[in-house]
């Protein structure tokens, strides 16, 4: 009687993940190395595949960064700071062209939505009726309430919320 030993083999292909830099001095034609940086991490974020790294020099971005794909649970896509540089990520634009419009009130063109202004890192206050013709929100999208009175006798209401 002969024995047939079968013997499976499984070849899997391993990828390694991939470094990426970026640095506000970058460009995003680049490769993304340390010495060809890219310039946004939006541009890291599109490329970027489970296990791969984000290495993102000092700096202020400001943009809104959407993975084009996902990580795993044991091959994430890490997104860190390079060597404990400062990196500061933020959604806020910087207005220029500042005008002061009369001793206490300064102006500058901006076309873009704006729902909240920061001078110095503070938020800080909208000019207000009379002042100005504009609030931070469009009044088409604020709240739609209705009221009734609860078991108690106070006031409850149902919101309905659209979007800015």
């Amino acid at each position: 009687m002969k024995r047939v030993f079968v013997i499976f083999c499984c070849l899997t292909t391993i990828s390694p993940s991939a470094d990426y830099v970026v640095s506000t001095f970058g460009d995003d034609a680049n490769p993304g190395t340390l010495a060809q940086p890219f310039k946004t991490i939006q541009k890291a974020a599109t490329v970027m595949i489970a296990g791969d790294v984000c290495m993102i020099r000092s700096g202020t971005y400001r943009e809104t960064i959407t993975p084009s794909n996902s990580g795993t649970k044991t091959a994430p896509l890490t997104f860190k700071n390079y060597a404990d540089e400062l990196v500061i990520i933020t959604g806020l634009d910087v207005v220029v062209g500042w005008q002061k419009d009369d001793d206490t009130v300064w102006k500058a063109d901006f076309n873009q939505v704006v729902t909240q202004v920061f001078i110095d890192g503070a938020p800080a206050d909208w000019a207000r009726y009379p002042n100005a013709s504009l609030t931070p929100y469009d009044l088409e999208s604020w709240a739609d309430i209705e009221t009734f009175p609860d078991k108690r006798g106070e006031m409850s209401g149902i919101a309905a919320f659209g979007s800015l």
